[in-house]
């Protein structure tokens, strides 16, 4: 199926070379960016979790900060699929300025885990483990900065590109 899916994009591109790889730029534009907004919503809806599940009256800025990541996020992948499709920089610059946002509140909940001053870690982690919950969330803000670090890199390439 490959070789017939390879043959149907050359049919439709064409022959050369630098159309071709512009096109493969996309393509990998479009998985990276479906990677991305899919491990986003998994991240969102696990930190709305926990922080509805915690009992600490500051974070109830946390809890409204989760519960706008989601409509955000959806609206950071439309930007950036119009920034890119329509070669649009006012919409690319929203992308950009949208995309540190995820990363950044999975690192405040690093903090918010390993900060264990004044709440006994039963009352701030009721699904986890101190112990436990914060290598999980260092590697879920690792990937988070990994997956948005290669959305945004390649968004910078395709802007590169504008007018070819």
């Amino acid at each position: 199926m490959y070789p017939d899916l390879v043959w149907l994009k050359y049919k439709a591109i064409g022959a050369d070379v630098e159309t071709r790889g512009l096109y493969l730029l996309y393509e990998w534009f479009g998985a990276i960016r479906k990677a991305d907004l899919q491990f986003s919503c998994s991240v969102v809806l696990t930190v709305s979790v926990f922080a509805l599940s915690s009992s600490v009256a500051a974070d109830n800025l946390f809890a409204v900060w989760t519960a706008l990541m989601l409509p955000i996020e959806f609206v950071w992948d439309w930007l950036g699929v119009r920034g890119i499709k329509l070669q649009s920089v006012p919409q690319l610059v929203g992308f950009w300025i949208l995309s540190p946002l995820l990363p950044a509140l999975v690192c405040a909940l690093a903090a918010i885990s390993a900060d264990d001053s004044g709440e006994s870690t039963r009352d701030r982690l009721l699904l986890f483990r101190r112990s436990t919950a914060l290598p999980i969330v260092m590697v879920l803000a690792g990937i988070a900065l990994v997956n948005r670090l290669l959305t945004v890199g390649v968004t910078v390439r395709l802007y590169c590109l504008f007018g070819p």
